[in-house]
């Protein structure tokens, strides 16, 4: 947890690998809805074939029935119409649609009315012709119904068309929403933690950031102390080397002393540039050009590490060019 709360890049692998699954299973429903939709058509495309072949063989058996009533067709011919007939609403049963649509209970209906009366439909001695013209009259009104609901419930309400397909589109439909929700709520968790932690950080770093004040201002005012708190023995070592000076040396002893005086006077340099670190922190640092003695500076230098060379058995010696200012 507290490498999330740290790691913003951790937390925007995290988001990005949760965009990319949504989007993902989005593209995928997107899909199959395009499948689902040639589905529809193609389902569709076959209810509309059933169904007008449903029609069709009524009117065929309303015909073969109405024959044989005038006697012109055999009893065998008009069972084979009206069994064709019969199978057709058998195979409009038989389709993958919702069964509470009015089409299909008017299909059951049909269905039943020709179950009750197959007895005597099949039955060459017992079919007469009132039977057969009333018989006829029937079909025809179921032909009539299934055309007329066809075109009131399917044709022009289109709501109903597409129930009656029944392929679940609707699942995919709310699939796609959930999805398109939980991404809308994945970006503003994202947004609303991106926007915490920075706000969070930005305290953090204020925090760290007086402390680094604190911690400079401290150190400014050690290293302030510490160069005056080492000014006042190195005066006296100054002031004791000058007061030595005057007394009488040899030639050697005055060497000695004055090296001494340049060393304290290096020493004193350093504590004064300790203190222009100090201002320069503080912004209190003034530069101002000052004459300068090349030739001093340099034999002065020498001199001061020329005791440590001959110690060492080595030869310190400093020549000037002429040019030199």
């Amino acid at each position: 947890m507290r490498a999330l709360v740290e790691n913003r890049l951790l937390r925007a692998g995290i988001a990005f690998v949760f965009a990319g699954v949504l989007v993902f299973e989005m593209l995928t429903i997107r899909q199959d809805l395009k499948d689902q939709d040639k589905q529809l058509t193609f389902n569709l495309s076959t209810i509309a074939w059933k169904v007008s072949e449903a029609i069709y063989e009524a009117q065929r058996a309303e015909r073969a029935l109405d024959a044989f009533a005038r006697g012109s067709m055999a009893h065998d011919d008009v069972t084979l119409s009206i069994d064709l007939f019969w199978s057709r609403l058998s195979v409009l049963q038989a389709t993958s649609v919702r069964q509470d649509t009015k089409l299909m209970r008017r299909v059951r209906e049909a269905d039943g009315y020709l179950l009750t009366a197959e007895s005597e439909i099949y039955n060459a001695d017992l079919f007469s012709i009132e039977q057969a013209r009333e018989l006829s009259v029937d079909i025809a009104a179921i032909g009539t119904d299934l055309r007329l609901i066809w075109i009131e419930e399917f044709l022009v309400n289109r709501t109903a068309l597409f129930e009656l397909s029944n392929l679940g589109t609707q699942v995919s439909s709310n699939r796609l929403d959930v999805a398109l929700a939980l991404f809308a709520l994945g970006l503003t968790i994202y947004l609303a933690t991106e926007l915490y932690f920075s706000v969070k950080s930005q305290k953090r770093e204020a925090v760290l950031r007086k402390a680094a004040l604190a911690a400079s201002d401290a150190k400014t005012t050690f290293l302030a102390n510490l160069s005056h708190e080492l000014r006042t023995p190195l005066n006296g070592v100054l002031g004791m080397a000058q007061a030595l000076q005057d007394t009488e040396l040899s030639d050697n002893q005055k060497d000695m002393v004055e090296t001494i005086d340049r060393s304290g006077d290096f020493l004193l340099a350093t504590l004064n540039d300790l203190i222009d670190i100090s201002r320069v922190e503080n912004g209190q640092l003034e530069i101002a050009p000052v004459d300068c003695d090349l030739h001093y500076v340099l034999r002065r230098s020498v001199e001061t590490f020329k005791e440590s060379a001959k110690e060492k058995g080595l030869s310190f010696e400093t020549n000037f060019h002429k040019n030199l200012p």
